[in-house]
């Protein structure tokens, strides 16, 4: 009946293994599915002028608000060239590329805030500084009104003939580049970090995004967004998903599923298990005591009943249950009432040539016991 009782219960701890195979797998499941389809948290995409995440520029839209600016997000360059434009970030196509361009060369002012943009020609000079937040003077004419302005990512441009530079990057780089295009300019920054909704608390950085973006009230400015955030996609994020993570998906589904298969439940012949004899106690002393009857080893009886009282007494008087027995001794007579032939019998080794003697030596132990149960006498003497 045990042996069925074990098949039964290996039989059901496989089952809940397979069954939290399949819950697990339905979880993964559901979570990818959850990021597709509900797409990016709502805090935004980084530098989104929407976005209220440390990353995102829904803060200098606040702030030029309140100056009096009037601020509008398109793809499409505006009509008035009188109008400033901020692009944070250039995901834009070469017929978008090329309409700004011919905006600015009418009149208008774009600021360039992705260092790695086609609108302008500009050569990387990298950076100067190796880790953490540093607070630079412009040192221009451009921006007398900002005093210093914190970031870390003070990446730095080639400045050309003609080229008014802000920032100094090393002996001929600047952070800041303002050249003339056409009747109009394009000032290029290293980073859009100054204007992020995490720096804009920082130094004079709402300064500088006021002086480029917003320099007099009743302004305009165009921030000019990713693509795909003014248009919805068609199809969703799904969409932009390529083919072949698809593909790995599929794989992964159906490795998992070949996982499950392979540890499921397999139904067959109930496999019997002899198991081993459990004894009770009070029989396996019993059997003890028999086996060392037989053996007629009275020194070894002896010796594991004086084990004990010496566990009792170091128990008892609070002391290392390996101190020496000669130790255990002197602080029984000592500390309590014990017979010191009783103390050293239990206690302390010794040959035992008889029935007679062992039985003494469980007697001395008995009595050992009985007096250690009393109220323990003062100390006779140092310690």
């Amino acid at each position: 009946m045990s042996e069925l009782t074990t098949a039964a219960t290996r039989a059901a701890t496989r089952r809940s293994r397979t069954v939290q195979l399949l819950l697990g797998a339905v979880g993964l499941l559901a979570l990818v599915l959850s990021v597709f389809l509900l797409g990016p948290p709502v805090d935004g995409l980084p530098l989104d002028p929407d976005s209220v995440a440390p990353d995102g520029l829904r803060g200098v839209v606040e702030v030029l608000e309140e100056l009096d600016v009037d601020v509008t997000v398109a793809l499409t360059p505006p009509d008035d060239v009188g109008t400033r434009a901020l692009l944070p970030v250039d995901r834009l196509d070469d017929d978008a590329r090329t309409a700004w361009s011919e905006w600015v060369e009418d009149g208008g002012e774009l600021v360039v805030a992705d260092p790695g943009s086609p609108l302008h020609d500009l050569a990387p000079v990298g950076s100067d500084q190796l880790f953490g937040r540093s607070a630079r003077a412009p040192d221009c004419d451009l921006l007398p009104e900002v005093g210093e302005v914190l970031h870390s990512a003070w990446e730095g441009f080639e400045v050309p003939d003609g080229a008014t530079a802000c920032f100094a990057i090393g002996e001929e780089g600047a952070w800041l580049v303002r050249t003339a295009r056409g009747e109009g300019a394009v000032i290029v920054l290293g980073s859009a970090a100054p204007l992020t909704n995490g720096l804009l608390d920082q130094a004079d950085n709402a300064v500088l995004a006021a002086a480029l973006l917003g320099p007099a009230p009743g302004a305009q400015l165009v921030v000019i967004p990713r693509p795909d955030e003014v248009p919805a996609t068609e199809g969703g994020l799904l969409a932009l998903v390529p083919d072949g993570v698809w593909q790995l998906l599929a794989l992964l589904v159906l490795a998992l599923l070949l996982a499950v298969v392979w540890q499921g439940r397999r139904d067959g012949v109930v496999v019997t298990e002899s198991l081993p004899p459990v004894l009770p106690s009070a029989e396996l002393v019993r059997s003890l005591a028999g086996l060392l009857q037989r053996a007629g080893d009275r020194a070894d009886a002896a010796e594991r009943l004086r084990r004990g009282n010496r566990r009792t007494v170091a128990r008892a008087l609070g002391l290392a249950p390996d101190a020496a027995p000669a130790t255990l001794l002197h602080e029984v007579l000592r500390r309590s009432a014990v017979a010191e032939q009783d103390a050293e019998v239990a206690l302390l080794p010794g040959k035992v040539g008889d029935d007679a003697g062992l039985v003494a030596v469980a007697a001395a132990g008995r009595r050992l016991r009985a007096d250690l149960t009393r109220a323990p006498s003062e100390p006779t003497g140092p310690t």
